[in-house]
C-alpha cells in the first residue's frame, strides 16, 4: 500500500472495476484494498453469464476487471504471446484482454518462437519479467491449485489430458 501511495504520488486516479454480478464479496475486497492504495474506485457489475463475452470486447466500459487464464502446455509460448501480443487484437473475442499492443514486445515475441523450443524457457522467463516491469498489464492475484487423493478401491479415475484435473466420468469402486 505505502509503495502504490508513493508511485501515486498525491493522486487519487479514478477507474471503474467490472466485476460479476454473483461475486460482491471480491468486489468489496478489491475495491478496498485499491482505495487503500489511494485509487477511487466503482464497482459496475456484469451480469456473470456475460462477464467472459463483454470484458473480451475491446471497447467494454471497465478499467479494471478478473480474468483467468490457464497455459494449455508448459510453456511461456502457451501464455505470453497469447495473452500480450497486441497484433491479435480485434472488436471481441479477445485472450489480450488488457489490450496492451508493443511493437518492441511483438517483435520479442517472434524472437523467442523462432529459436529452438529447448532454448525458449530462459528467453520467457526475461521477456515475462520485461512485461510486467515496463507494461504491467495484469495484476496476478493468485493461482488456482487443486489437490486429488483416491484409493486403492477408486477405479476409472485419469488425469485428463484436456483440462489436467481428475476425470470421474468413468469412475467406479473396485470391489
Amino acid at each position: 500500500v505505502d509503495e502504490a501511495k508513493k508511485l501515486l504520488a498525491g493522486k487519487t486516479p479514478e477507474l471503474v472495476l467490472g466485476i460479476a454480478d454473483n461475486d460482491t464479496e471480491t468486489a468489496t475486497q478489491l475495491k478496498s484494498n485499491l482505495e487503500k492504495a489511494g485509487f477511487k474506485i466503482t464497482v459496475k457489475t456484469i451480469p456473470a453469464d456475460a462477464v467472459l463475452d463483454e470484458t473480451k470486447k475491446k471497447d467494454n466500459p471497465w478499467d479494471i476487471y478478473l480474468d483467468s487464464w490457464a497455459a494449455d502446455w508448459p510453456s511461456g509460448a502457451s501464455i505470453l504471446p497469447v495473452l500480450f501480443d497486441g497484433r491479435t487484437i480485434k472488436p471481441e473475442s479477445n485472450s489480450n484482454s488488457s489490450f496492451v499492443n508493443s511493437d518492441a514486445i511483438n517483435t520479442e515475441f517472434d524472437r523467442v518462437l523462432a529459436l529452438d523450443p529447448a532454448k525458449q524457457t530462459e528467453e520467457w522467463a526475461k521477456l515475462d519479467k520485461r512485461i510486467m516491469t515496463e507494461l504491467a498489464p495484469c495484476i496476478p492475484l493468485y493461482t488456482d491449485v487443486a489437490y486429488y487423493l483416491h484409493g486403492s478401491k477408486a477405479g476409472g479415475v485419469f488425469i485428463s489430458s484436456v483440462f489436467g484435473y481428475p476425470s470421474f466420468v468413468n469412475a467406479f469402486v473396485k470391489a
